[in-house]
């Protein structure tokens, strides 16, 4: 099974706790991050449409165009 490539973490954030020492919170991916904004910016028109099946179709292009801006950025 091999893994999505996500582009890493998308707004990683190290923290150094006095006592704990560092953690290190990674956030969401960047594919994620992508996908929101593709979704933001098509649920703004309002003539598309949502809701049930739609929907799913919906995030799914959002995650496609993710995907293409990923594949943008290593070239």
């Amino acid at each position: 099974m091999s893994k999505t490539k996500d582009g890493g973490p998308a707004f990683p954030v190290v923290e150094v706790h006095p006592v704990h020492g560092s953690r290190v919170d990674m956030g969401m991916s960047l594919r994620d991050y992508f996908a929101g904004h593709a979704l933001s910016g098509l649920l703004a028109d309002p003539n598309v449409g949502y809701g049930g099946q739609q929907t799913a179709k919906l995030c799914e292009g959002c995650y496609a165009i993710a995907d293409s801006m990923l594949n943008a950025r290593q070239k």
